[in-house]
């Protein structure tokens, strides 16, 4: 079945070359699953709102590295957040300073 805008491997290319606008057609896609994920890991909204926004910030920053699996990314949008995950719950606030 055809996704709205196109395959993730379409969106992750035009990522590739800049486009944000195909970012967001991702989060759009995905930002649920992750944010349920984080969710039942973290048992904190916030922190899971807060792990999904970084998950997808850090996708944009390494989309020239970042190759997609099975052509989605939320295999490697799970495995983004199981480090963030990892630091969250070893030093909760120092996690969340800049």
């Amino acid at each position: 079945m055809e996704q709205p805008g196109g395959t993730d491997a379409e969106l992750w290319d035009r990522c590739i070359h800049g486009e944000a606008e195909a970012l967001g057609g991702l989060f759009d896609r995905y930002a649920d699953a992750v944010f349920r994920y984080c969710l039942s890991r973290t048992g904190s909204w916030q922190d899971a709102e807060d792990l999904v926004s970084i998950t997808y910030l850090e996708a944009w920053r390494q989309r020239s590295r970042l190759v997609l699996e099975r052509d989605s990314l939320l295999p490697r949008a799970a495995a983004a957040v199981s480090p963030l995950l990892r630091r969250e719950q070893n030093n909760p606030v120092e996690s969340r300073q800049p």
